[in-house]
């Protein structure tokens, strides 16, 4: 119950220091209109065309805020796209290096193949063995037999 009275009684403080603050400023702005009414001639068509160029520097100020936001936006798109090209690179750069091994793996398959004396495989069509996904050999789009039984 103590703190409850101690924690209204701050908030209070604070509300009447708002309050006396919300005043202050209130009298400052009512002697601001006071003299701009009070000016007559010459000194309220300033005041009146400095008020204008006031509401027009504010308007600018608005549009080169909403032109920021605008920027700020693009420039986050670019940088998730020069990321995103990034990351491509980097992926081919590995398809690269992968498809450099298969090819020297399908050259000394090849190789083994004239070597070995497979019937279908000679130096000449050697060229033409391809392989696939799966790494089965082809020739000539057809399958390239197995030699001998799985026995041997």
């Amino acid at each position: 119950m103590l703190k409850n009275r101690e924690s209204l009684s701050a908030n209070m403080k604070t509300t009447f220091a708002g309050m006396a603050q919300i005043d202050s400023e209130l009298r400052d702005a009512e002697k601001a209109l006071a003299t701009v009414t009070s000016a007559v001639g010459p000194v309220r068509e300033q005041l009146a065309a400095t008020a204008s160029e006031l509401a027009a520097a504010e308007r600018e100020l608005d549009k080169l805020s909403d032109t920021e936001s605008e920027i700020d936006s693009l420039q986050q798109s670019i940088n998730r796209w020069i990321a995103d090209a990034k990351g491509f690179v980097a992926a081919s750069a590995v398809t690269g290096i992968v498809d450099k091994r298969k090819n020297t793996f399908i050259e000394a398959f090849r190789k083994y193949l004239v070597a070995l004396g497979h019937s279908e495989v000679n130096q000449q069509n050697a060229h033409l063995v391809t392989l696939d996904e799966q790494y089965i050999p082809f020739m000539n789009n057809k399958r390239l037999r197995a030699l001998g039984s799985a026995s041997d």
